[in-house]
């Protein structure tokens, strides 16, 4: 996503009105063949539609866009960026982490993997520093699985703070804020709400915020942006996910049965986040729109025009690869389903309906924003705010 946001601002910045029209092309077929994909092929078939054809050309167009755009995109992204720069973006009680997971290299790579975490501060003299977890097939394996177990059974979580979070802490001790570019294990698990052994969470004594990469916090703070001539955000949350059906009643003509159907539930504490967070954004004097329940529905949130702050409360998931005798009759007929981006998403208004449908075909109706489908969001990149 954060790809696709600066490839779309290089483009509308540029002069080449041709690179202009083949961007816009593409985000078409884009919403075509995300629409195609959820076809029968009856379906198919009637609108004159195919497929295979429609992805070629979508791919087409991408490739003619990458080789159009690399130049532009060179000269845009020209700057070598240094840890000294990323240090002097940082503030005096903020760090920053670069992790790197790699295997051992021992005259040949190993099966071993160790977890390098590069990081640096915000106090003047400071040097970078660096932190080695050596078991890292212990934390992706083993530890993972006590994690998410804790997580799915309600257990206690008596393994994962001190092997995934204590030796961060015991290393770089309390700080204000940490900015931290995650690999490996680390995108798989949510180090905030990982409880602590005084009764907390990491959340409670620790402000953690993700980055695609360290270098950003340089380039956001000396590049200018495009700013909206307001300060206005948009918030999404507590979908109502249920419109047509009941929780774990899939649709007579499905083909699913009461074991298989997803349950998604409900999120009234988003609600309330979402109140707290217009409540403080009018007192700063911005303006807000927010959709909760049965508004907090896909189309709005396709609607979305460069908001200084785009806030989403709700479900996320991801599917894993589909089993060779899936029943889901569309889904066999159609293997583009196999694009990972189609599997993986945000669940909104009637996002528990198509669940009680199908178990793969995503965009049979709305409800699921994919994260295919989120590339196509018209997001500006602006720089770090503080309220």
């Amino acid at each position: 996503l954060n790809s696709s946001i600066k490839i779309r601002q290089r483009i509308m910045n540029s002069n080449d009105e041709d690179l202009k029209q083949m961007y816009s092309s593409w985000v078409e077929d884009k919403e075509l063949l995300t629409a195609a994909l959820s076809m029968s092929q009856d379906d198919l078939i009637e609108n004159g539609i195919d497929v295979v054809a429609l992805s070629q050309k979508v791919e087409l167009l991408e490739k003619n866009i990458s080789l159009k755009s690399e130049l532009f995109a060179q000269s845009a992204d020209s700057r070598t960026v240094s840890w000294e720069n990323v240090k002097g973006a940082l503030n005096e009680n903020e760090v920053a982490i670069e992790m790197v997971r790699f295997r051992v290299f021992n005259h040949v790579f190993t099966d071993s993997v160790m977890y390098a975490l590069l990081y640096v501060d915000g106090n003047k003299r400071s040097e970078p520093k660096m932190i080695l977890l050596e078991d890292g097939e212990e934390l992706e394996n083993r530890y993972l699985k006590f994690y998410r177990n804790s997580i799915k059974y309600k257990i206690e979580d008596k393994y994962s703070y001190d092997q995934f979070w204590a030796p961060i802490a015991e290393e770089i001790g309390a700080v204000a804020t940490l900015y931290l570019s995650p690999d490996g294990v680390y995108n798989q698990i949510n180090l905030e709400a990982i409880p602590t052994p005084d009764g907390r969470y990491v959340l409670d004594n620790s402000n953690i915020l993700l980055i695609s990469n360290t270098k950003d916090l340089f380039l956001n703070k000396i590049q200018t942006k495009v700013v909206a001539e307001k300060q206005y955000a948009m918030m999404f949350g507590n979908p109502q996910f249920y419109l047509q059906t009941q929780p774990g009643q899939p649709l007579p003509t499905s083909g699913l049965t009461r074991a298989t159907a997803e349950v998604v539930t409900p999120l009234p504490g988003t609600k309330a986040e979402i109140e707290e967070l217009d409540d403080l954004l009018d007192r700063k004097g911005w303006s807000t729109d927010k959709f909760t329940e049965i508004q907090a529905n896909e189309s709005s949130i396709k609607q979305v025009s460069n908001p200084r702050v785009f806030h989403v409360a709700t479900h996320g998931f991801f599917k894993e690869a589909a089993a060779a005798d899936v029943s889901d009759q569309e889904y066999n007929e159609n293997a583009a389903y196999e694009n990972p981006l189609l599997k993986t998403g945000l669940l909104l208004a009637g996002a528990g309906d198509i669940l009680n449908q199908t178990q793969y075909n995503y965009n049979v109706d709305n409800g699921i924003l994919t994260a295919y489908e989120a590339m196509n969001l018209n997001l500006i990149e602006v720089n770090k705010g503080q309220f």
